[in-house]
């Protein structure tokens, strides 16, 4: 038993000092609610007006908070959803909220914030029954973080 709360003194240690030393922000993400998903139809015409393509637009809402609690200024690149539909395809929902001016100082928060996101699928006229979603807020100087959120659909 004393090996054991040696190894894990000894690690508390070095986390404490790779801490310490190492100037890097660690953002986290708290999402407060999610607002039911709405979509509706969406053409893609060409120059001549030419129907191109249908599919479906979606537009979810998602009230979040984001912290830093690292040791100096962060600013997010971005934030988007990755929504997949099937087996092999995906779709990118994007926030019209210009992310990249957000600053956050150490042991602070932004928010809470309600971001809209948007993007269609091309080439459905309904939403699939089956819907993974995942929330990624990309953070400067870390990893991104990565949220698995569902999508609900009034009908």
């Amino acid at each position: 038993m004393q090996v054991i709360d040696f190894l894990r003194w000894l690690t508390d240690v070095a986390k404490a000092v790779w801490s310490a030393t190492g100037q890097r922000p660690s953002v986290t993400c708290d999402i407060q609610y999610t607002l039911p998903a709405r979509w509706g139809p969406d053409w893609f015409h060409d120059q001549d007006g030419k129907e191109l393509a249908t599919g479906i637009m979606l537009e979810a809402d998602i009230n979040l908070l984001l912290s830093n609690h690292g040791s100096v200024d962060t600013s997010i690149k971005d934030i988007y959803i990755t929504v997949r539909y099937s087996k092999n395809s995906s779709v990118k929902l994007t926030s019209g909220l210009p992310v990249q001016k957000v600053v956050i100082s150490p042991r602070r928060n932004w928010g809470p914030k309600q971001i809209t996101f948007y993007g269609s699928i091309w080439g459905i006229d309904k939403p699939p029954d089956f819907l993974r979603a995942e929330l990624v807020i990309n953070p400067l100087a870390q990893r991104p973080i990565r949220k698995q959120i569902e999508l609900i659909f009034l009908s």
